[in-house]
Formats: structure tokens, C-alpha cells, sequence
């Protein structure tokens, strides 16, 4: 879940994270069904404009993670 959820931060609110369309569509893609569809289809279609997504992405998203709270955290202890 932490994969997804720092996946979809940086793919859609990373620039911009008040823009209007990228929210719309995680709001009509993602979270309007709730509990109606499986998660590998709601996953889908909110990346669906982009490649399918791998394991490599989401092994990938969740270092870039954590690579950047080490980063801030470090910046905030010098």
C-alpha cells in the first residue's frame, strides 16, 4: 500500500500537489468505488495513462521514499 499511495504522490502530485485535474482523477479513478472494484483494477485504472505497472516500479517508488525522508532528515540534524 505504501508503494501505491508514494507512487501515485509522485507520478500525480509531486509538481503540483493542489492540482485540481490530478486530483479529479485520483477522485474518479481511484477513490469513488471504495470497496467495488479489486485493487489491481482500481490500481489500473488510475495508471492506465502510463506503462502497466511492475514490481521494479513499485520496489523503485518505495526506495525513492525512503531516500528522501533519509535526505530531509539528515538536513534537519546537521
Amino acid at each position: 500500500a505504501r508503494s501505491v499511495a508514494s507512487k501515485i504522490w509522485h507520478d500525480h502530485f509531486s509538481k503540483d500537489p493542489l492540482s485540481k485535474s490530478a486530483g479529479e482523477q485520483l477522485r474518479t479513478n481511484f477513490l469513488q468505488w471504495g470497496g467495488e472494484r479489486e485493487p489491481k483494477e482500481l490500481i489500473g485504472h488510475l495508471f492506465s495513462s502510463h506503462k502497466k505497472l511492475t514490481i521494479e516500479d513499485m520496489t523503485k517508488a518505495i526506495t525513492d521514499e525512503i531516500k528522501e525522508n533519509v535526505h530531509r532528515r539528515d538536513s534537519l540534524f546537521k
